[in-house]
C-alpha cells in the first residue's frame, strides 16, 4: 500500500488487502497528509503524482467501497504543490496547503471546491495567502465555526491584512476576513 489503507474496524483490526487506491509519485515518497469522507467518497489531500495510471496532483475523490478514481472529479493542484488539509461544510471542500494553483486558476494555499460530481473550483472565494517576502503561504490546519473557516499556518498576511500563522476567513463571498472588510 503506497500511503493509504483500508483497515476493518471489526475483529483484528486488518487491512483490507481487496482495496488499493494505488497513489504514487515520480519524485520519491508519497504522501496522505488529510482525508475526509462524504455521500460514499473519500476525499484524499497529500503530494502524489497519480492514483492508479491517472494524474492527479495532491487532491482526489475515490469511491470508499472499492478505491477506485472518480474520474469526473477532477480538480487538482499544481504538480509542485501538496494538500496538508480539507475540512468540508457538507458542500464544497475547502483545502489548504502548498499550492499556487487549483484546477489551473491561480490560488494562494487555498481553494474552495464543489463535493458534487463536478469537483468544480468556487471562482469568487480567493483569499490570499502571502508572507512578507511576498512568497505564497502555506496552510496546514482549517477549523469551520458557524460561517467562518479558521485557518492556520505559515503566512504572515490574508487578504492583504496582517494575520500571523492564523485567520478567520468568511465562508461565503470572496473568503474575507470577518470585521476587517
Amino acid at each position: 500500500r503506497a500511503s493509504l489503507a483500508k483497515f476493518s474496524l471489526l475483529g483484528t483490526g486488518s487491512i483490507d488487502t481487496t482495496w488499493d487506491a494505488n497513489l504514487t509519485f515520480s519524485a520519491g515518497s508519497v504522501y496522505s497528509y488529510s482525508l475526509l469522507t462524504g455521500g460514499g467518497y473519500l476525499y484524499i489531500g497529500g503530494s502524489y503524482g497519480k492514483v492508479g495510471s491517472t494524474v492527479r496532483y495532491g487532491l482526489s475523490r475515490i469511491n470508499e467501497t472499492d478505491a477506485s478514481l472518480d474520474t469526473n472529479w477532477t480538480t487538482g493542484i499544481n504538480s509542485s504543490g501538496s494538500v496538508k488539509s480539507i475540512i468540508s461544510d457538507g458542500s464544497y471542500i475547502y483545502a489548504t496547503g502548498s499550492f499556487s494553483y487549483a484546477n489551473s486558476i491561480a490560488r494562494s494555499g487555498i481553494a474552495k471546491i464543489a463535493m458534487d460530481s463536478s469537483g468544480s473550483l468556487d471562482n469568487t472565494w480567493k483569499p490570499a495567502l502571502s508572507t512578507f517576502s511576498q512568497t505564497v503561504g502555506t496552510g496546514s490546519s482549517l477549523y469551520l465555526s458557524g460561517a467562518n473557516l479558521f485557518l492556520g499556518g505559515t503566512f504572515d498576511t490574508a487578504n492583504t491584512i496582517v494575520h500571523p500563522n492564523l485567520a478567520p476567513l468568511s465562508l461565503t463571498g470572496t473568503g474575507t476576513i470577518p470585521g476587517d472588510q
